[in-house]
């Protein structure tokens, strides 16, 4: 199980995103097992135990942004890019069981840039 998915659109062009909305994350990748839905940005875990998820972002030129990965609604780490086109990263190890649900959220609100300069990837670590 692995899926990796990005924003789509030109990449000078930022999204906004609302505070506590799910980021969606459009264009797939890579999606085996089909555990990422593009429609609604939600990862559904198909089989318990532990994965790895990967975020990163570019901000625009006048927002900061801050964006969280989240597990069952639960914080499990977040990042903060400042303005003028800032990078931010979050990364997170976690113990899923069958059917838990992963999203990216928006902590405040946010201007993402599109194309591969923001993604939103994760795997199942073999046991």
């Amino acid at each position: 199980m692995a899926f990796f998915a990005r924003n789509g659109g030109a990449t000078t062009v930022p999204r906004t995103v609302t505070v506590n909305s799910v980021t969606v994350f459009h264009i797939i990748e890579t999606n085996v097992g089909n555990a990422y839905n593009a429609t609604t940005g939600l990862f559904t875990a198909p089989l318990g135990g532990v994965y790895v998820f990967h975020l990163h972002y570019g901000t625009d030129r006048d927002t900061d942004t801050e964006l969280a990965i989240q597990a069952n609604g639960r914080t499990v780490c977040d990042g903060n890019a400042q303005k003028d086109f800032a990078q931010g990263v979050c990364s997170a190890i976690v113990r899923l069981t069958s059917g838990d649900v992963v999203t990216v959220r928006a902590i405040k609100r946010a201007r993402v840039m599109a194309g591969f300069r923001c993604g939103f990837s994760g795997f199942l670590l073999p046991q």
